[in-house]
């Protein structure tokens, strides 16, 4: 549009000079084209110059040329000038307005060009120049690439660059850029740059530690660049195992391993695979890929491998007591036997045995004795000892120690539970040696080996040992010579608390047979009563007599029963099993003894001993203290066995009760002149049997 309003401008100009019969070129030659003004002007792209361009256009006389005319051309910046062409006035001079184009620099160019209007040729021209100033900065832009890959926590490949533009294009420095990191935790540096001539500005971007995408911006003329980053994980330069050492106390005993691949600045490396190895299975192997397994004592190490990385975990096997196991129950062992239950199993936590562990042994009960206070234990985790019982009936203990564990073996003696003859004559010759076996057996019933067997005899004879103890049968012997008199004897053989008799005769015309005595009781039953069946083949049996505790009674025939019958008061006699004598006479003279036992239990006695005396004279209350002594055939005392009680007059002071030995009691006296009768009894509960009392008169004034 100025170009059109610049050409009809220049018609109207050229017809008016017509009109005045002014000649366009006055017969003058254009010779050359001089810049008056207007030149090397600078100001901001874009903006019209504040100064017009001026130009003289001269014939070669320098003469100025009126109404030439003058075209003004942009050859260089991209500028504009308002008429583009003018008719020069009366001093040959043309004017024209430039507007710059938006190119920063010395690259703005306008040439004012004539033309030979007979010819067309160029004849002159000249040439403006002007320097365009950046305008404002206007612009933020990427100066280079915005996506980038790379390593968390290294710089990326390149920098980061922005470039800072006016609103041409045209690059503005000294702008202060500002970067920051917005995602993935990086940094960059600097955090603020200023643009260079080239209007660059440029960040060193180091990722942070967030693998995956990371972003960053560049801020600057209120404009944002972004840049993006796709962080790849640092790779792993060392291995980490967990833990480090481990000891295991028990084979089988199991812990798992954590092996973490770690980048150079510590941090966990995911999916790198890891190898582990164990350099001598025989100690700790490996179940599966990490699980370690205790598999023998003694040290080694788990090797965990990825590429040239490497981590070593110490392996410790030793294992430790955790328990101690014997055999359960109470063993019954023959005297002077080992006990076969006396070894102990020693295991560690998961129950496997413990080989080269000492075991103390200690007899805890029983008093018997071990072989050694020590043992090991072997592959197995077995130690075992000799422990041979003492020689108590209960139940015997010991201990089986190893560290800190320990367990109890029980046993208690095969005690003698029967004894039974086995062989050995009941008739005998005068001067004879005869052999008689018995065996002894337990409670169960079973044979009792190297159990010690006493023998004794009563009589006209002697009684040898062969063995002093059972053998693996259970059998004992001894050999008997027959002494000369003409009377039976008794053998006796006792096997711990088991005993028993043999009746043996010397050959003799007399016969003594179904001898029958009796036991003593108390105060009813307090004479020994014997019957017999007595004949000899020598003539009629004359007499016979009992012997027992010192005393003797004569014994008469019953014609009725065709027995002997005799007694002997054993009143005052201590209780206890006590030994009688039947001996028998015939018309021819001879003579025959038979030995025969029984179990004398006494009445005992009761005795007030508080106060002293049969009477006394008393008034208010009365202190009394009475006793019970008494023994019967086994030893014991009697008197807590049976019923005791004290009675004033009809008054029961004390009520029947068992258990005592003694009565203490204060007892009340009638007021007023009076006698008290005070009677205590110890007796059976029927009185059947034993009644023991003892009395006090007591006078009350």
């Amino acid at each position: 549009m100025r170009m059109i309003a610049g050409a009809l401008a220049l018609l109207v100009g050229l017809l008016a000079a017509g009109c005045n019969g002014e000649v366009v070129i006055g017969g003058q030659k254009p010779a050359r084209v001089l810049v008056v003004s207007g030149d090397l002007q600078a100001d901001t792209v874009g903006r019209e110059l504040k100064q017009p361009l001026v130009v003289r256009v001269v014939d070669d006389r320098d003469k100025p040329i009126r109404n030439q005319l003058v075209n003004f051309v942009v050859t260089a910046g991209g500028g504009s000038v308002f008429a583009g062409s003018a008719l020069t006035n009366a001093d040959g001079e043309a004017r024209e307005r430039w507007t710059l184009g938006p190119v920063a620099g010395d690259t703005q160019r306008v040439e004012a060009r004539a033309v030979d209007p007979a010819t067309g040729e160029a004849l002159v021209f000249a040439t403006f120049r002007a320097v365009g100033v950046r305008d404002a900065a206007a612009a933020l832009a990427a100066a280079g690439p915005t996506s980038f890959s790379g390593t968390a926590q290294d710089p990326v490949a390149d920098s980061l660059a922005v470039r800072v533009a006016d609103r041409f294009g045209n690059p503005v420095p000294g702008v202060a850029v500002t970067w920051e990191s917005t995602t993935g935790g990086g940094t960059l540096s600097p955090a603020s740059s200023v643009t260079g001539p080239s209007g660059i500005a440029r960040s060193r971007w180091t990722l942070g530690a967030q693998v995956g995408t990371q972003s960053a911006r560049a801020t600057a003329v209120g404009q944002v660049v972004t840049f993006t980053a796709a962080a790849a994980p640092l790779p792993a330069a060392s291995l980490e195992i967990s833990p480090r050492a481990v000891t295991f106390a028990s084979l089988g005993e199991r812990t798992t391993l954590t092996v973490v691949a770690r980048d150079r600045t510590g941090a966990a490396v995911g999916g790198v695979p890891v190898m582990l190895i164990s350099e001598n299975a025989a100690v700790a192997g490996l179940d599966g890929s990490s699980t370690v397994v205790a598999s023998g004592n003694g040290t080694t190490r788990v090797i965990a491998s990825a590429g040239a990385l490497r981590d070593t975990a110490v392996i410790t096997v030793q294992q430790v007591p955790a328990g101690v196991s014997v055999a359960g129950g109470v063993w019954l062992v023959a005297p002077d036997t080992p006990v076969p239950a006396a070894r102990a199993v020693v295991t560690d936590a998961e129950g496997r045995p413990i080989a080269g562990v000492a075991v103390t042994w200690t007899v805890t009960s029983g008093g018997g004795t071990v072989a050694a206070p020590a043992t090991i234990t072997g592959t197995d985790g077995v130690a075992s000892v000799d422990w041979r019982l003492g020689g108590g009936a209960g139940v015997q203990t010991l201990r089986a120690q190893a560290g800190s564990r320990s367990a109890t073996v029980s046993a208690r003696l095969r005690l003698p539970g029967y004894v039974f003859v086995q062989s050995g004559p009941v008739l005998v010759q005068p001067g004879s040696a005869n052999t008689y076996t018995v065996e002894v057996r337990d409670s169960s019933n079973q044979s009792l080996p190297n159990t010690a067997v006493t023998w004794s005899v009563s009589g006209p004879a002697t009684i040898t040992s062969v063995s002093g103890r059972t053998g693996a049968d259970g059998r004992a012997q001894a050999t008997l010579t027959a002494g000369s008199a003409g009377s039976n004897f008794t053998i006796r053989y006792r096997a711990g608390t088991v005993e028993g008799t043999i009746e043996v005769e010397i050959a003799n015309p007399i016969t003594i047979s179904n001898v029958l005595p009796n036991d003593t009781n108390g105060a009813t039953v307090y004479q020994s009563y014997v019957t017999a069946r007595i004949a000899s083949s020598a003539g009629a049996i004359t007499s016979a007599r009992l012997s027992m505790a010192g005393r003797q009674a004569a014994m008469q025939y019953d014609d009725t029963t065709g027995l002997w019958r005799g007694s002997v008061d054993l009143r005052g006699v201590p209780g206890g099993i006590l030994d009688g004598v039947l001996t028998s006479t015939d018309a021819a003279g001879n003579q025959r003894q038979y030995l025969y036992t029984i179990r004398h239990n006494p009445n005992p006695v009761v005795m007030i001993v508080e106060p002293a005396g049969d009477t006394v004279t008393a008034t208010g209350t009365l202190r009394v203290r009475v006793t019970c002594t008494g023994l019967n055939s086994d030893g014991a005392n009697v008197c807590p066995t049976l019923w005791s009680t004290l009675w004033a007059n009809s008054t029961q002071v004390v009520a029947y009760a068992q258990g005592r030995s003694e009565i203490v009691a204060d007892v009340p006296l009638p007021a007023g002149a009076s006698s008290v009768r005070i009677l205590v009894s110890w007796s059976d509960f029927r009185g059947a049997y034993y009644d023991a009392r003892d009395e006090l008169i007591v006078n009350v004034p």
